[in-house]
């Protein structure tokens, strides 16, 4: 017996890879933006860096310290 995908499992149906593509493309910016804002705290956003970035190598107007 196969076991059910996830999308089965989750949905209770197939979900083909083009019906998901579609439903991406259907997203806007606008919709990412607003999701963003509601998950994050813009006074408590961390910034991490792998690598070796000074922090005279950041664009300090999108980042304060």
């Amino acid at each position: 017996m196969i076991p059910p995908s996830k999308n089965e499992g989750i949905f209770g149906r197939h979900i083909s890879y083009d019906e998901v593509v579609s439903d991406l493309q259907k997203v806007t910016v606008d919709q990412v933006v607003e999701v963003a804002l509601q998950a994050f705290d813009k006074d408590s956003v961390s910034l991490v860096t792998v690598g070796p970035l000074k922090s005279d190598e950041l664009d300090h107007n999108n980042v304060s310290f």
